[in-house]
């Protein structure tokens, strides 16, 4: 986690940072990719995604740092995929498949598993092993 680069830093620059450095990394692979015909209206598509959904959220998750421990954060974020596929299947009407249960299930596991104090599962493991 970039807590102290967010007790030095505002936010909003340390996602611009990242997002640069992830721009400049990036571009070898799009200049091998031919661009696809869009529209306008595509692009401005793009546009949003890009700040809306990545910009913006990624701010807003290093802001919370600063309210919530690094670990509740974590731990949120770890719904996002849940929430958007539940969202897709609710609001758009997409089909849940196998692999997507699957993988809403993963989620939740390791989500529970992250809440779980790590003294508490080394207790469990070392307990275990002892027995044996």
């Amino acid at each position: 986690m970039p807590r102290p680069l967010l007790q030095r830093y505002d936010a909003l620059a340390v996602c611009g940072l990242a997002m640069l450095i992830s721009g400049i990394v990036l571009l070898p692979w799009l200049v091998t990719i031919p661009l696809p015909h869009l529209t306008a209206g595509d692009w401005w598509l793009v546009a949003y995604i890009i700040v809306g959904g990545t910009m913006f959220s990624y701010t807003m998750f290093l802001q919370s740092i600063r309210y919530i421990s690094p670990s509740v954060t974590g731990i949120l974020s770890a719904f996002e995929p849940l929430i958007a596929t539940l969202l897709a299947v609710t609001l758009l009407g997409t089909r849940l498949t196998l692999a997507a249960v699957v993988g809403s299930l993963l989620i939740l596991f390791t989500t529970f598993l992250q809440a779980i104090p790590m003294q508490k599962l080394l207790g469990l493991f070392h307990r275990s092993s002892s027995h044996g």
